[in-house]
């Protein structure tokens, strides 16, 4: 069984058309056909082309987003490490020095005279006599 010819079923003047075009110019018939189907396929592999990139593109788009998803997690994961090692420094450091008091004066012991406070006063007398 032999099948119908497409084009004439879709464009049934198709073939006079080529003839009077051919006609007119001087060119043959094949070669109005010949440059009519590579026009046809330099723009179908356009657009096949442009097809792939675009599914390429979405794939990127796919990853990046994957990508992000995964670094706001490490973020928020370095996150809680700091707040942790900063609670684990506050246990380890060492409690804050007290605030430095002003120097007391040196109580004197009236006994004594002029025997400086924490000597005792036998010892002081002793070179004296």
């Amino acid at each position: 069984m032999r099948r119908e010819k497409r084009t004439v079923y879709l464009m049934p003047d198709l073939a006079q058309r080529v003839d009077e075009t051919a006609a007119g110019g001087g060119i043959s018939p094949s070669a109005i056909v010949e440059t009519a189907l590579d026009e046809h396929f330099t723009r179908e592999s356009m657009y096949l082309a442009i097809e792939a990139l675009t599914r390429r593109v979405s794939e990127l788009d796919e990853r990046l987003a994957a990508q992000q998803a995964m670094l706001a997690r490490i973020d928020t994961a370095i996150g809680a490490v700091g707040r942790g090692l900063v609670v684990i420094r506050d246990i380890v450091k060492p409690p804050a020095a007290p605030a430095e008091q002003p120097p007391q004066p040196v109580v004197q012991d009236r006994d004594s005279g002029s025997t400086p406070a924490g000597r005792p006063a036998g010892w002081l007398r002793l070179g004296r006599r």
